[in-house]
């Protein structure tokens, strides 16, 4: 016989990193989602870990002030959009102080720079990215939480209009498939979907290999394969405070680290002397160098930034950091320490990796001026962050 899952009654006192409240059980943490802090819930025990445990809100007893209804029909069902039922204005508080709290507790530093909080222009509506599994039905699908369980939907209060009104017409029309991807160029209207969908009865364009999206006024191809960030409008916002932050004259030579397709190596461009991008995912190189290919003063290096970092001569006066959730590898610290750019831009999409990195360049002489959120992922608990460092 199945033992019933234990029901205890929890008082979360903070947000962690992992998004989720917590609070203490017996001396040992519980991780709650669905709960906020300053809140006295009922929770389910889900997972025993070893030194934590995961647990869910069932009942909230007495509600913050800042608990709001959820929009989504889904909600706590899908694994998506965890934090809907936070009012926005407190998503973007939390996010800040998580963003702090890394500082001090990975990256030891006593006193963060931490900026206020840049929002997303648009708190729904705002994907231009979103990728479906497919049930056994045919039918689009986001994931169970904590599971490989697929749940349908027909709607989605947080990908674009444009995406959100093609739903209805996948519907029992994706059988055999495991997943499909649709991506909107949402200052040009393209888009793309993968993998084609032909012979299915679906009236839609699909099986591009690459799109077209503009920021800050520039254009950019980006491959099926490639990167880009999911948020068009709140991408403008990160581009205008890195050009902000990275202070060129018009003279330095500028690394721009992980380049993906080129977005912040082609915006620096007309202010820098030269930008080197380094990239090794092919599909982006390639997406790049068509990007950049009518800049005379923009280069691209394929491969790793921990093999080319090191090789670039003379080396850069200002690097842009942009690494993936891993942060950045240890000889890529190493080769900054070793010649040092006299400022770095760091866009971080973790902030734990982020406090373990900046901690190793502030021991090695550079002054942490700022750290902030830019806010990319609107309800959800992912941060992006933008951090600038001097020697």
């Amino acid at each position: 016989m199945t033992a019933s899952p234990q029901v205890v009654a929890l008082n979360p006192q903070a947000m962690s990193y992992r998004g989720t409240a917590v609070a203490r059980l017996n001396g040992q943490a519980v991780f709650i989602s669905g709960a906020l802090p300053g809140e006295s819930i009922i929770a389910e025990i889900e997972r025993r870990r070893r030194d934590f445990l995961e647990a869910r809100a069932v009942e909230v007893v007495e509600a913050s002030p800042q608990r709001v209804q959820p929009r989504c029909d889904h909600f706590g069902e899908s694994g998506s959009c965890e934090w809907e039922f936070i009012a926005y204005p407190e998503q973007l508080r939390l996010k800040s102080e998580i963003l702090s709290d890394q500082l001090r507790r990975v990256g030891r530093f006593a006193e963060p720079p931490v900026l206020p909080a840049v929002p997303s222009p648009s708190e729904w509506g705002y994907r231009n990215h979103v990728r479906f599994a497919v049930d056994a039905d045919g039918r689009p699908s986001y994931l169970r939480r904590a599971s490989h369980i697929p749940v349908a939907v027909d709607a989605c209060a947080v990908i674009c209009p444009q995406l959100d009104a093609l739903l209805p017409r996948l519907q029992n029309r994706l059988s055999g498939l495991e997943s499909v991807v649709m991506r909107f160029g949402v200052n040009t209207s393209e888009l793309l979907i993968a993998p084609s969908l032909e012979g299915r009865g679906v009236d839609l364009a699909s099986g591009q290999q690459c799109y077209h999206e503009e920021l800050l006024g520039r254009r950019f191809q980006v491959s099926a394969g490639s990167f880009f960030q999911v948020n068009t409008s709140a991408a403008d916002e990160l581009a205008r405070l890195l050009l902000e932050a990275v202070a060129l004259s018009g003279s330095e030579r500028v690394a721009d680290l992980y380049a993906g397709v080129g977005t912040f190596a082609c915006l620096m461009a007309p202010r820098a002397g030269a930008v080197f991008a380094v990239e090794a995912a092919s599909d982006a190189l390639e997406d790049g160098r068509i990007n950049s290919g009518f800049l005379e003063n923009v280069r691209y290096r394929k491969g790793l930034v921990e093999q080319v970092l090191p090789r670039l001569d003379p080396p850069p006066e200002v690097a842009v950091l942009d690494p993936p959730r891993s942060g950045c590898e240890r000889r890529v610290i190493g080769a900054l320490i070793e010649r040092p750019p006299r400022r770095i831009v760091y866009c971080s999409c973790d902030t734990a990796t982020l406090a373990r990195d900046l901690r190793l360049l502030v021991d090695s002489g550079y002054h942490l001026r700022s750290s902030r959120v830019i806010d990319m992922f609107p309800q959800t608990p992912h941060i992006e962050s933008l951090s600038v460092l001097e020697r």
